[in-house]
């Protein structure tokens, strides 16, 4: 079985939308702060999906199947082998799992265009959940606890010191990520 040894991903040209039904709190610390691109590569990074294309290149060390952890790989544009100190092409094998067979006991690079949208429902859902778990902690990183006022309404609300760290689990988004972690 090959393995691979590096992945390296290209950012897309351009993130899926906002989902609608964010609140102006969300909708604000998404885009004032630009965080759509970060938050979107925070979902990216917990799951093995992708839903915008970008070009991704894999280096592959070893013979027999190797399936690229990324889905869905829309082509695949190259397939080299690494011989006397320089990259050649090569020709090798689709599998039924939708991955590669290698011949030869060597490193190998992949170059494959990854990624077709539009985002399921779900997906947007998270980001939803996302945004505005993060809208409800703007501006409080630093802070333990904090104090808001709203009229003669005082509330005491208390940071976890992971909030940032935990941000997928504490808001439900992993949850709703869960089908779309691995590439099997």
């Amino acid at each position: 079985m090959a393995t691979a040894l590096q992945k390296i991903e290209a950012d897309p040209m351009q993130y899926p939308a906002l989902p609608v039904g964010l609140s102006q709190a969300a909708l604000a610390a998404v885009v004032t702060d630009q965080r759509l691109n970060s938050m979107w590569k925070r979902i990216e990074s917990h799951v093995a999906h992708r839903w915008t294309a970008r070009t991704v290149t894999w280096v592959v060390e070893g013979a027999g199947e190797w399936l690229p952890s990324l889905t869905p790989v829309v082509d695949i544009s190259t397939v080299e082998q690494w011989q006397d100190s320089t990259w050649v092409p090569v020709t090798v094998s689709p599998t039924p799992m939708g991955g590669l067979y290698f011949p030869s006991d060597c490193h190998h690079r992949v170059v494959a265009n990854v990624g077709a949208g539009p985002a399921p429902d779900d997906v947007t859902e998270a980001f939803r959940r996302l945004a505005e778990y993060l809208a409800g902690i703007r501006g409080n990183a630093s802070e333990v606890s904090f104090r808001r006022s709203v009229g003669d309404v005082t509330n005491t609300v208390r940071t976890e010191p992971d909030f940032m760290g935990m941000a997928l689990q504490k808001s439900g988004a992993a949850d709703l990520l869960r089908d779309y972690r691995s590439v099997v």
